[in-house]
């Protein structure tokens, strides 16, 4: 699920014209056209990187059990965590325990929205930190569960943080565009993640819950890794 959040702020900030939608004043009647035409764009665009592929024989067995890889680290979840880090560099860490939010986030961040409820107690709670520049960030809870040996989750909540000590690269009204498509497209949205490899560096491909594949979300160059635990803004630093 990560992934796909990622990849769907990466689809905004890739178009150009977001920001100045959102941005830039203009006439009531031009700004909700333009954002109206844009919201479509974006629409397509994602459900171009989500057409899924033919299923794959096979897709669900020989996968790495990650969260036992997790768990069976000295320390188990609690002292290890995993980063992705993609081909182009981006940093999304996930952490696997029912913890509440507040105990990761830093004392510097400003919650600025939020939708679902990052805070629930759901069954293989996992919660997931990313960030769009050095100031803007978020949180997502989401709900595992297993498919043969593939491990997938659904978003049940997620926050906008900012952190006013750093500088932005985009302005808040795109930062919270941004945030605002991501969760709209992925509520409701089931992802299916095979992770393969000897660790603790892992390769993983995506899937829908019924085998076939994402081919929009399947990037080589990607690896996740199991880490010793640290603070979230120094395992996401890159960013």
């Amino acid at each position: 699920m990560r992934r796909v959040l990622m990849a769907a702020g990466s689809l905004l900030l890739c178009a150009g014209l977001a920001g100045s939608v959102w941005a830039t004043p203009t006439t009531p009647g031009r700004a909700e056209a333009e954002a109206s035409a844009i919201d479509k764009s974006m629409d397509e665009a994602f459900s171009e990187m989500m057409k899924p592929g033919p299923v794959e024989p096979g897709w669900s067995k020989g996968g790495v059990d990650i969260d036992a890889a997790i768990r069976g680290k000295p320390g188990g979840a609690a002292k290890n965590y995993l980063l992705t880090i993609d081909k182009d560099g981006d940093r999304t860490l996930e952490i696997y325990a029912p913890d509440p939010v507040q105990g990761f986030v830093p004392v510097e961040w400003r919650l600025v929205s939020q939708t679902g409820s990052v805070e629930a107690v759901v069954t293989n709670s996992i919660l997931g930190f990313g960030s769009f520049d050095k100031r803007y960030h978020y949180v997502i809870r989401t709900r595992g569960s297993r498919v043969g040996d593939t491990f997938c989750d659904d978003l049940v909540g997620a926050q906008l943080y900012e952190d006013p000590t750093k500088s932005a690269d985009m302005p808040a009204e795109v930062a919270l565009g941004i945030f605002n498509f991501m969760a709209r497209r992925t509520s409701g949205m089931t992802i299916c993640t095979k992770y393969e490899g000897k660790g603790p560096d892992y390769s993983y491909r995506y899937y829908l819950t019924d085998g076939r594949s994402l081919p929009g979300l399947n990037e080589e160059g990607s690896v996740s890794s199991v880490v010793p635990a640290a603070p979230v803004i120094e395992l996401l630093k890159a960013n």
